[in-house]
């Protein structure tokens, strides 16, 4: 093979990152033994096959035998030219049961600080709110607490809460508690959470209905609505306790 110029070196690298510290591991060390990694016919974003050379930093020819873990510092080119034939490896990463696994050891470090960091802003809010707010929180993120629960106990599902991970939603309730605090309009949705629950507000057969205004078929419609009309919103917070 002929040596690669530096414009289809830079090329194999394209959209790669130019940090960051990925661990190779094989899935099963004692079964795999020995991988060899070359040019390859790998997949293109138009699932065309086409030819992959694998070369060094020089443009030469290359073969990478991997026996063991190994780590890859991104920053380094001959690194990252392995990084990348690695990731379209048809056999090796792209297949129902691959043999490699690319763990990306700083966007994990990443996602865990991130995790970490909501959990704790979540765990200050409980932690600072009067009895009459985390009612109000648990009403709005619809946690189900058992009538006549102890402030304790409503804090302790509080936090349980925030321990959870939803996976419909791909994140955790730390976060997602987050988000809805510090939302424009949580302030509405308290007052209408607290105005269901002591049925000022009766929600039933799709519309929810303050005395003889509808003021839409969801919670969500009922928020808009109060947004939109301060007067009405103004009378409901007089008429919940």
């Amino acid at each position: 093979m002929e040596k690669l110029a530096k414009a289809e070196i830079k090329n194999l690298t394209k959209g790669l990152p130019l940090s960051g510290i990925v661990e190779v591991r094989l899935v099963n060390p004692k079964r795999t033994g020995t991988i060899t990694v070359r040019g390859i016919n790998a997949i293109d974003d138009f699932g065309n096959h086409t030819w992959r050379p694998f070369v060094d930093s020089n443009g030469n020819e290359r073969v990478e035998k991997i026996t063991r873990k190994k780590m890859l510092r991104l920053e380094n080119e001959n690194d990252r030219l392995l990084y990348g034939q690695l990731i379209h490896h048809p056999h090796y990463v792209n297949s129902p049961r691959p043999v490699i696994k690319l763990v990306n050891l700083e966007e994990g470090a990443v996602d865990f600080i991130n995790k970490r960091e909501f959990k704790n802003k979540a765990e200050t809010i409980i932690v600072k709110s009067t009895d009459k707010e985390l009612i109000s929180l648990v009403r709005v993120l619809g946690i189900n607490i058992r009538p006549n629960s102890s402030f304790n106990v409503i804090k302790r599902e509080l936090f349980e809460f925030i321990d959870n991970y939803d996976s419909t939603k791909r994140k955790s309730n730390a976060e997602l508690l987050l988000e809805e605090y510090n939302s424009p309009d949580y302030p509405m949705k308290v007052l209408l959470r607290n105005a269901i629950a002591q049925k000022t507000v009766i929600d039933s057969l799709n519309r929810m209905m303050f005395g003889s205004v509808n003021m839409g078929t969801t919670f969500d419609g009922a928020v808009t609505f109060l947004k939109n009309n301060k007067d009405i919103a103004n009378e409901l917070e007089k008429a919940v306790d």
